[in-house]
């Protein structure tokens, strides 16, 4: 008699047994990812609440021993007026003793918004509807631009320093497209943001209302972006990618990274002082020299606690010199 083949295990049953040893070995591995997940998940619940409680903790006004004057202010502008940790500019006049002074804040204040948003996007409808709810208003506050000079607009502002390495005395900014971006474009969006707010102002009877703008100091430009609680990287860096795409190391050549930094600025706060100096009721704070040490920053955009209180005292005379 002829013996039985002995049937080979189907191609099914295979395919069955190595994805059951896969689903094994994988196991730890999903079980470990899972619990990754759901202890980042945690901590941005937690991250999340936390901005909840600031910023409802930034209304809050202070309590003062002698009467206050309320001062009824509308605002718009970046993260320097809209900033987790409730540091910024904005938190600040709401809860700091300002001695005889309340300030009542309304705002359109988002973190990253643009001069193009903020100008001819949807903000300044939003801006309106603000001065138009709160005729009382008596001054104006903006803060914008900081957002415009950096990646990839700082990128198309760079030589790349190779190539000016070969040609002595080419400067590391190409300061024909700076005057451009800066000099007529970031000029011709500040101006025509005056004539918009002018324009609603003179609607609800408030034509001279004091309208306030402040430049940027000097940051460092040392590749450190948001982080607070263990979570790192949010956002930014801001200034370190295009510097260090265009050849600027970060240990190499600091101090050229820095001057690189301080032109740009300088070009930005010249630019707002001149828009200023054409209109009237329209002041330009400038902050630059105000923070000095690196300490200071809590990274390459957004100074600290101690840093913003600095800053808002300067933005708070202003205010008290012409309301």
């Amino acid at each position: 008699m002829k013996e039985r083949s002995k049937k080979k295990p189907s191609s099914r049953k295979k395919s069955r047994k190595t994805s059951e040893r896969r689903k094994v070995g994988q196991a730890p591995i999903r079980k470990k990812s899972r619990k990754v997940a759901r202890q980042l998940s945690k901590r941005i619940t937690e991250l999340s609440q936390a901005v909840d409680a600031q910023r409802i903790q930034a209304y809050e006004q202070p309590r003062l021993a002698v009467p206050a004057r309320h001062v009824h202010v509308v605002a718009m502008g970046d993260s320097w007026f809209h900033y987790f940790p409730a540091w910024d500019i904005l938190s600040q006049l709401r809860t700091e003793n300002w001695g005889d002074r309340l300030y009542d804040i309304e705002d359109t204040a988002k973190a990253g918004a643009t001069l193009n948003e903020m100008v001819y996007g949807r903000t300044i409808a939003d801006t309106y509807q603000l001065l138009h709810q709160h005729p009382e208003t008596e001054v104006f506050l903006f803060s914008g631009g900081g957002n415009d000079v950096t990646n990839d607009q700082m990128l198309d502002l760079l030589y790349n320093r190779k190539a000016i390495d070969n040609i002595n005395g080419t400067p590391e900014i190409n300061k024909k497209v700076m005057q451009g971006l800066v000099g007529e474009v970031f000029y011709r969006a500040f101006d025509d943001l005056i004539g918009l707010l002018r324009y609603k102002m003179n609607q609800i009877g408030k034509p001279n209302m004091p309208i306030i703008f402040h430049g940027y100091d000097y940051p460092f430009p040392d590749g450190r972006g948001w982080s607070l609680a263990g979570l790192h990287s949010w956002a930014g860096p801001w200034l370190d990618p295009p510097l260090s795409y265009k050849g600027y190391d970060r240990t190499a050549h600091a101090t050229v990274r820095l001057k690189i930094v301080h032109d740009l600025l300088d070009a930005f706060n010249n630019m707002l002082a001149s828009v200023v100096s054409a209109h009237p009721n329209t002041y330009y704070v400038n902050l630059r020299g105000t923070l000095t040490t690196r300490a200071q920053w809590h990274n390459e955009l957004h100074p600290k606690e101690p840093g913003f209180n600095l800053i808002t005292k300067k933005i708070e005379a202003q205010i008290r010199a012409v309301v």
